[in-house]
């Protein structure tokens, strides 16, 4: 659009009328568009798999960098030989328009070729997989909140595959992920990385205190029930959640899950365990030698999950240091050949376990240092118990909120697995209500004695002023429609908008490009 702008006020100047010059000059346009159309051609049967690097990875690498380098000199090359031979006269508007054409749609084929046909010919496996998950849309019938997560699917990377198939998920994929949320659901137990947060990790848990009650088999294709679930909003003793209001920096992924089952269930249900061998530790650090090996020797009494953690807080690096750092044996069968990984760096279930003797060895393969090491258990029976018993809201969506009904046998106080904001609207029997945060991410709220209406509706920040400056913008229009041709003839006016313009473009550059660098550079 810009370009068809620019050339609606490009004059003709330095005509060349010498047809000896301009058949050549023709030729060399209608070949130099030619040539392009091959050369791309050639390029993407030869080096695709080379070029679609961002798609198998998302980053580039060298070799992408420097083909796509050559497409992009030949695009402007052949762009500029034409307009200059437009510019003088050698070739007419409509000939000039139908090679510009051509060109772009040479652009438009290779681009797609490179960033989504490559994506169908080199993962047409997980495509395949995910297509048979996408028929599992409908399968769930439950007209409360609830969250579904996913295990065994082929392409790990696809963090926001629940929520294609429009269910509620503990995952979510997003530049612009909130870092509290990110933050806390790793110290929760699941994996993430810098702009996203994984279904895998977390425990037995965490899945019933953000009512994860169905799971997407990606194995078998069908939709689980799981066993343990919890209502959406939580019944507790009234002002419990007080002092729980953001969990301790100092506490470790074992130490987090101790602190949530005394905060919620009442119940004691996780225990640590120890290796034979000693751990080094010094300044809450964990100092790990390569090819250290830990032995795990277990006497399992009752009902236990297992969890494996090694974890050294949120880092925004897309690699983190301590991945790859270690297999994982249990009862003589490798359950992990490198355990922290990209796509499973959450606490990683070893299994479940009853009445029996367990045997775990963890092989380091490099040096490591981290802030969480250890292996944990979760008395499952007693969670079982407590999910039986457990009172809640019956919470469903509507519109941009969730509204449903709560009785409770005295006041209390209801935990809700919203992620915090200071944007929510909280109404009990319609009386605005005031909430905190709790356990770092999410929301709770007091509520009466008896039957309650509860109504949580949610404005996302800056809409409000949004709307306001939409509504400007739409009044400036209609004046200008209507007023536009005074404007018009005061030409100072142009000046002084062009000018305010280029400060504008020019503050946001130096904003989103010099300034980040800049702190990168000198204070980080």
């Amino acid at each position: 659009f810009l370009a068809a702008y620019s050339l609606e006020g490009i004059k003709i100047n330095k005509r060349i009328k010498s047809l000896w010059l301009k058949i050549p000059m023709l030729l060399i346009c209608g070949g130099g568009v030619i040539f392009a159309c091959l050369y791309t051609q050639n390029l993407l049967k030869d080096g695709l798999f080379e070029l679609s690097s961002f798609v198998r990875s998302t980053s580039g690498d060298t070799t992408s960098f420097f083909y796509i380098t050559e497409i992009f000199l030949l695009i402007s090359i052949t762009y500029g030989v034409l307009l200059w031979s437009y510019k003088r006269d050698i070739c007419s508007k409509d000939f000039f328009i139908s090679l510009c054409g051509c060109i772009l749609l040479v652009e438009i084929f290779f681009n797609t070729s490179v960033y989504m046909v490559s994506s169908s010919q080199f993962f047409s496996e997980p495509n395949s997989i995910e297509a048979n998950l996408y028929n599992l849309s409908n399968e769930i019938r439950d007209n409360d909140f609830f969250r579904v997560t996913a295990r065994d699917i082929f392409n790990k990377d696809n963090f926001n595959i629940v929520g294609a198939l429009g269910y509620n998920s503990v995952a979510h994929y997003s530049s612009l992920i909130n870092r509290n949320y990110l933050e806390t659901m790793e110290r929760l137990g699941y994996s993430g990385t810098l702009v996203a947060v994984l279904h895998t990790g977390g425990t037995r848990l965490t899945e019933a205190l953000l009512s994860v009650k169905y799971t997407l088999d990606g194995r078998k294709m069908e939709v689980c029930k799981n066993d343990q679930s919890l209502p959406m909003g939580i019944l507790l003793s009234k002002g419990s959640l007080k002092e729980a209001e953001v969990i301790p920096s100092n506490l470790d992924r074992s130490d987090v899950q101790d602190y949530l089952s005394k905060y919620l269930t009442g119940e004691d249900i996780i225990k640590r365990y120890s290796p034979q061998e000693s751990v080094d530790k010094f300044d809450d650090a964990y100092f790990i030698d390569g090819k250290t090996v830990f032995n795990y020797v277990l006497d399992v009494k009752g009902e236990e999950s297992l969890y494996l953690d090694l974890f050294n807080g949120m880092i925004t690096e897309l690699k983190e240091p301590i991945w790859e750092a270690m297999e994982v044996w249990v009862n003589g069968k490798k359950r992990c050949d490198s355990y922290p990984a990209y796509d499973e760096n959450g606490l990683l279930h070893l299994g479940d376990f009853h009445n029996e003797k367990v045997k775990i060895i963890l092989r380091f393969k490099k040096y490591v240092k981290c802030t969480s090491f250890g292996l944990l258990g979760l008395d499952t029976s007693k969670l079982n118990d407590f999910c039986a018993k457990a009172e809640g809201a019956n919470l469903h969506i509507k519109g941009n909120g969730l509204c449903g009904t709560c009785r409770a046998k005295e006041d209390s106080t209801l935990f809700v697995s919203l992620p915090y904001s200071g944007n929510f609207t909280i109404k009990v029997n319609g009386v605005k209500v005031p909430y905190q945060k709790a356990l770092s991410c999410f929301i709770a709220f007091d509520i009466p004695k008896g039957e309650n209406e509860i109504s949580i509706t949610f404005i996302p920040k800056g809409f409000v002023v949004g709307v306001v400056i939409s509504i400007i913008g739409l009044m400036l229009l209609v004046s200008y429609v209507k007023f536009g041709h005074k404007v018009n003839e005061c030409r100072s006016l142009d000046k002084l908008f062009d000018i305010t313009i280029v400060i504008i473009s020019a503050g946001v550059f130096v904003a989103v490009y010099v300034v980040p660098i800049v702190i990168k550079i000198v204070f980080v």
